[in-house]
């Protein structure tokens, strides 16, 4: 009886592993495929759940929370599948109405996750990653602690993500300006343990703790880009 009930644990065991190693190459996947919707970065959700997961592991997450951040940062902006190329490939500033339909990549991606078994419990980090502390985010304008810590964390990651990189319409920031510029949005955009977390990561890791993910992108590619965008 002993023996088959440790045979029996085994077979568990070996079947969660191997459930777990293809939930990692799906979400490796579906932020691949994201990633490769947009021209100017390479390996953005990578790094947006690198910096994510650090956060959340200075502020004391318990491991189950942390992998639900690690996760929701690679699936984050999932809804930009469903936004027109010509926007997300426009290297000019967006107009009014172009930055309306790229708000709605939230909710695109939460209402998606929504019908795909397991993934359900990432809906809220996706919906609120662009909520800010203030109330002046979007899409439901939520005050404060209203949107889920996890969801909080990654929208400074994300944030911390396009500033460390390279895009048509600025250049990569340094790490001290980093810092500084997330410490002026601390209690306005952004949740100020969350702030302070980051801030003591980055001081801790240093330089090497942001990388440019523009980096690996084709600078040809990025003119064609460009340069089909002003012809349009």
């Amino acid at each position: 009886m002993n023996q088959e009930l440790t045979l029996a644990n085994q077979e568990i065991s070996n079947a969660s592993q191997a459930i777990g190693k293809l939930n990692e190459e799906l979400f490796l996947t579906l932020a691949k495929i994201i990633d490769a919707r947009d021209p100017y970065v390479s390996n953005h959700a990578a790094k947006v759940a690198e910096y994510a997961t650090a956060i959340a592991a200075e502020l004391n997450l318990p491991p189950d929370r942390i992998e639900r951040v690690r996760q929701g940062a690679f699936l984050h902006d999932i809804g930009k599948i469903g936004i027109p190329e010509a926007i997300l490939h426009k290297p000019d500033k967006l107009t009014k109405d172009e930055y309306e339909c790229v708000k709605t990549h939230v909710n695109l991606g939460a209402d998606f996750l929504q019908t795909c078994r397991g993934l359900q419990h990432l809906v809220p980090l996706v919906r609120y990653h662009h909520e800010w502390w203030n109330g002046q985010g979007y899409p439901n304008g939520l005050r404060g602690e209203r949107p889920p810590l996890e969801a909080r964390i990654l929208a400074l990651a994300d944030a911390v993500e396009a500033m460390a990189s390279d895009r048509p319409y600025h250049r990569a920031m340094r790490l001290e300006e980093i810092i500084a510029e997330v410490t002026r949005c601390s209690a306005v955009q952004f949740d100020p343990a969350v702030v302070d977390a980051f801030v003591r990561v980055a001081r801790r890791q240093g330089t090497k703790l942001v990388v440019n993910s523009a980096r690996n992108v084709s600078q040809t590619r990025v003119r064609e880009m460009a340069d089909a965008s002003r012809a349009a």
